[in-house]
């Protein structure tokens, strides 16, 4: 017979042991996400130092983006999307970004849309997003000016 009041733990009067208050699926939940904290952390640390720098999808017009250190973003040139951050949750990326209308009407409400990024090496970057594919480079380096 189990008897118990708020606050009090529950007790067997029959002398067996009383059952653990904690849920052990609780306990395998709660691991579950710490690990995956720990691998979104990981993959967040790898992507930033892959993905910092400025990247261009249209190096005639020097249009693109750069990815600074912690998640931030900033569209170089661009007028339809505004890219604001990026974060890694459950092993996706995801960026906020501002469209264009929005930017106009200074609304400040981020929206979040996934991104698959395909391709990233050290000097290319594809991803998907919003359903258009950008193809990225690094820009091209400035021959140094002699005299």
């Amino acid at each position: 017979m189990l008897t118990g009041c708020n606050g009090c733990s529950n007790k067997q009067s029959q002398g067996s042991r009383a059952e653990s208050p904690i849920n052990p699926r609780v306990e395998e939940v709660d691991k579950k996400v710490v690990e995956g904290a720990r691998k979104d952390s990981a993959l967040f640390r790898s992507l930033c130092s892959q993905l910092e720098g400025m990247w261009y999808y249209d190096l005639d017009e020097m249009r693109g983006i750069s990815f600074n250190a912690g998640g931030g973003m900033t569209s170089i040139n661009t007028g339809e999307i505004a890219f604001k951050e990026w974060k890694v949750l459950d092993g996706k990326i995801y960026f906020y970004y501002l469209e264009e209308q929005m930017i106009t009407h200074d609304r400040h409400q981020y929206l979040v849309e996934e991104a698959q990024i395909t391709e990233l090496t050290q000097n290319n970057l594809t991803f998907v997003f919003l359903g258009k594919t950008y193809y990225c480079q690094r820009p091209p380096k400035k021959p140094l000016m002699t005299n």
